[in-house]
């Protein structure tokens, strides 16, 4: 068996691996769109869902993870999640 990298933390047993849709409000049109993740652990007791970048690049979606503050000419698109095909962009915080 595994250990996490800290001994408080635990171990989580039996957590199951689902498809599932998560709600993103588009903040500036108030659209909200329905984002499909396939093979995602689900762990109901977390506040926040944690998508590895790899995972995401394999199914097509556009990160671009470098800080604004690290571009030279910060535009729009920089330091967040986009989609081939589509106006929507996620920023990173």
């Amino acid at each position: 068996m595994l250990d996490p990298f800290s001994s408080e933390l635990g171990i989580a047993k039996d957590v199951p691996i689902v498809d599932g849709a998560l709600a993103y409000d588009y903040p500036f049109s108030g659209i909200v769109y329905i984002l499909v993740v396939r093979n995602a652990l689900h762990i109901p007791s977390m506040d926040h869902n944690l998508i590895p970048h790899f995972i995401m690049r394999a199914g097509g979606v556009v990160v671009n993870d470098v800080p604004k503050i690290q571009c030279e000419d910060p535009v729009v698109d920089d330091h967040c999640v986009s989609f081939v095909g589509s106006d929507l962009w996620i920023p990173l915080h």
